[in-house]
This record gives C-alpha cells, structure tokens and sequence, in this order.
C-alpha cells in the first residue's frame, strides 16, 4: 500500500506553540521563550517541552482564605501564635456561661466550625491559649467567622494590661475598645459564604499571658456565632492561614527556584514576570544566583512600592494588591527593567555566573514566569 502526502503543504506548516508559550510571545510582542511556565493553569514548558514541577520548593495553591486565585504562593516567613488554629470545643476555654459545639454541616476548606453561645453577657466568648505580644511590634489578627443567630461577633485579645476589642454586626465590625495598645487596618471580607476579618494590632508593652477570643457579642442567652479558624501573626499584612494544632507554630518563607540549563543565555537574554498581586512591604521579588548562592542580579520592591535592580532605584512605583508585569533584559553587560509596558530602566550587570533563578521571598502571587534567550524590546 503506497501512502502520499503533499510535502510542500508539510513543509511549510507553521510551527505550533502551546498555549502558554502564545501567552509568553504575546507578552513579549512576538520573541519566543525558552521557558513559558504559567501557574494559574500549571502550564509548564522548558525548551518547548512539557515539564512537571519545574520550580524547586513552589507552592502552587489556591488560597480559600485570602480568596485569591490559583497561582504560585509568595510568603515571608510568619508564626501563628494561636493554637490550636481552628475554633473547637476542644484546645479552646470559654468563659461569661458560653459554651461551644461542632457546625455540624457547616465545613470550610477542611475545618468543621464551631457554633458558639452566649450565656446572657455580650463579652462572654471562646478563647485560645495564651501568647506573648511584644511592645512596638506589629501583628495582624486573622479569623474566619459566619454570621450565627445574633448575626453579630466580638473579637477580643485580652491579658493583664492589654484588651483589643472589635465587634459589631458582622460584615460591619468595628474597633470599640483600646487598651494597652492600638487597633488599625481593620478589614473584612466576605469569602464563600463566610467573613474573614483581619487587623493589625500593636501593643504598648510586653504582654505575656494574651489570649485571643471570639463571640457572639450578645446579652442574649443562646445567641450564636460560628467560627472556623483564627490567628495571630508577626507583621503588617495577614498571609494565608497557618495551621497550629498544640502549639505555635512557623511556616517558613518561600523561595522557589530553578537551576538554568543549557538553555539559558548569559550574555543576552529576558524574563517577564507576571504577578497577580503584591502586597505592601518589603519584598525580594527575583534574583539570579551563582553556584554559591551569592546574588548576581536582585529585583526588590521598598515598603513605598519603589522597585530596585541591585542598588539603582527604577523610576516607577508598582501600586500593591494589584496585577504587575516586571520585564527585564540584558546583553552586553546591561540589564534594563520595566514596569507594565513603560519606560525602562538601565543598570549594569554580568549574568555570565548565573546558575539558578529564585523567586521570593515576596509577598505576592505569581501568575506566570517566561525565560528568552535574546534580548526584549521593553
């Protein structure tokens, strides 16, 4: 049997890209990667081809919490000083006659919730184990509530010489009462059904012996609120939720990276990096590294949203909890950034040692990561 095709028709089809290697070309108006990793659909290609898990130590993750979408989880390193993490009866005490018992048919993201029940006071509530705030430093409170019979909720962390209290309907909490330190940056978002509220908290002094409590904020005997999960954390912005069970305990910073291959070009070459969200604080965002980990080129961002390529300051500012495009590309020993599209930014840079690419430790989301082999037209 003789089987004929039309060579010419063969030889002149158009090569074809997967989609987020069109995503990447797109991005760079028409270069093609050498590397096209996009995380919200785990779309992965190194040198045209599927790879899996291409970035050492990712956590690639949708947080329910934060509400965010799927995509590669940038966090700094951050202790839950609450435990155990979820609200139950059990790990947790109570006190002004309430009590507690499971949300049966009421789970959220793995926790089952806890229903909890005034006994006629409207500070009664249940509480963690104890904890240290330390005077001057800044702490974000996160808990994940759902409106109960009283449609209302108290949250306090109370201890000799400090009481925080926020409370108040729930989807319209506010700060009522401060004492022994100050309340700020009260949020609350409304996520599947239920709140995740959050504020930072700084103390006056060292306070040893701190608990964090959760009611209905009702003089109504049998008045409820239900509650998932809550946490205390060093720093100003709330991060996902760490889970502690019987004691405290620390999630460490992310800090993906991947070794370059032979087909990473030194001498000339880009990278486009696309964030889903940035949050504001200080934040080491990308960085090439030598075989001894020493930094060759170092993309970071200030508190103030200022962006730096190694110690020269870019003239643009990225604004936080919003999406960003960062483009770098160098040859002959200058490395240029820009910012969404704008106006680059030159430095001088030798990326002839670099060996590995690391992302982080920001706090941020990645959506995509794209690698040429030539320069970019920023």
């Amino acid at each position: 049997m003789t089987i004929t095709q039309n060579c010419s028709v063969i030889a002149h089809r158009p090569q074809v890209f997967a989609a987020v290697e069109r995503d990447a070309i797109t991005a760079s108006n028409g270069v093609a990667p050498v590397l096209a990793l996009d995380f919200t659909t785990r779309d992965w290609r190194v040198a045209g081809r599927d790879v899996s898990a291409p970035l050492l130590g990712a956590r690639l993750d949708q947080s329910l919490f934060l509400g965010a979408a799927k995509g590669l989880v940038l966090e700094p390193e951050r202790t839950n000083l609450v435990y155990p993490s979820a609200v139950a009866s059990s790990g947790w005490g109570t006190n002004g006659s309430t009590t507690t018992q499971p949300a049966s048919g009421m789970a959220f993201a793995g926790l089952d919730g806890c229903v909890i029940t005034s006994g006629g006071v409207s500070w009664g509530r249940a509480f963690s184990n104890m904890f240290t705030l330390t005077a001057g430093a800044d702490y974000t409170v996160s808990t994940w509530i759902a409106a109960g019979t009283s449609g209302r909720a108290r949250l306090e962390l109370y201890g000799a010489g400090v009481d925080l209290i926020v409370e108040g309907t729930i989807g319209a909490l506010a700060a009522t009462y401060q004492s022994g330190g100050t309340i700020s940056n009260l949020s609350q978002e409304q996520i599947g059904g239920l709140w995740r509220v959050s504020f930072q908290v700084t103390a006056t002094s060292t306070v040893s012996n701190v608990t964090f409590g959760v009611g209905p904020s009702s003089i109504t005997a049998g008045q409820t609120v239900i509650a998932y999960a809550a946490q205390v954390e060093n720093g100003q912005n709330a991060t996902d939720y760490i889970q502690t069970t019987t004691a405290q305990h620390m999630r460490p910073a992310d800090t993906p990276h991947l070794p370059l291959g032979m087909w990473f070009a030194p001498d000339k070459g880009g990278c486009i990096l696309e964030l889903a969200t940035l949050h504001g604080e200080h934040s080491d965002i990308l960085a090439f590294k030598d075989g001894s980990g020493t930094v060759v080129a170092q993309l970071s961002c200030d508190g103030s949203g200022s962006l730096s390529l190694n110690t020269s300051t870019h003239p643009a500012t990225v604004s936080y909890n919003a999406p960003h495009q960062l483009a770098l590309s160098w040859q002959a020993g200058t490395m240029s950034l820009a910012l969404d599209g704008g106006m680059p930014s030159d430095t001088t840079i030798d990326l002839s040692d670099a060996a590995t690419l690391h992302i982080g430790s920001a706090h941020a989301r990645v959506s995509a990561l794209y690698l040429y082999d030539r320069a970019l037209s920023l």
